[in-house]
């Protein structure tokens, strides 16, 4: 079951529908019928609660890093060192229950114990794993939809939103 098949069968107004609508739009940035109510709530249930991941004040929105997040790839880079391979994406993963080797696109191939993977799961059907990947993954990475929306923070000197009468949030 979907989020918007949910939202319909149990709000009865249109008012209450759209306000549903709004929030759970600007929580996942997808359409209601593109995101699974079991998903969802597992968000919901993993992230402290609706009111936890939509609050500002001790909330979801509210923690920031002070640079942007782009500083703890380059962090990690500098860390590990000439480890990062940069233009070089993954091709091929064999693994086992010891090894994992991956090759890359410009026939580079690397061992390791483990793979970290933080491909977005529609991409991951570029590389080819052996032994393939379980049917869920594969489905899963075949149904789930691309982002379509970068969040971002903008900080203002004036609330100049106020003396046009408007509300700090547009949808």
């Amino acid at each position: 079951m979907t989020v918007a098949q949910f939202i319909d069968k149990i709000l009865w107004t249109q008012s209450a529908k759209e306000v549903a609508g709004i929030l759970m739009k600007a929580l996942f940035c997808a359409e209601l019928s593109e995101i699974s109510l079991l998903g969802a709530l597992w968000y919901f249930n993993c992230s402290g609660g609706v009111l936890r991941i939509s609050s500002i004040t001790n909330g979801a929105q509210e923690k920031k890093v002070e640079g942007g997040t782009q500083q703890i790839s380059e962090g990690l880079a500098k860390l590990v060192g000439d480890y990062v391979k940069l233009s070089s994406p993954a091709v091929y993963i064999k693994y086992d229950d010891h090894t994992v080797i991956v090759k890359d696109s410009h026939g580079n191939v690397y061992e390791a114990r483990y793979v970290i993977s933080s491909v977005p799961p529609p991409l991951l059907n570029r590389i080819e794993f052996d032994p393939p990947l379980p049917w869920e993954r594969l489905q899963l990475m075949q149904k789930m939809p691309m982002g379509s929306i970068i969040k971002t923070v903008m900080y203002y000197k004036t609330q100049f939103w106020k003396k046009l009468g408007k509300c700090e949030c547009c949808y």
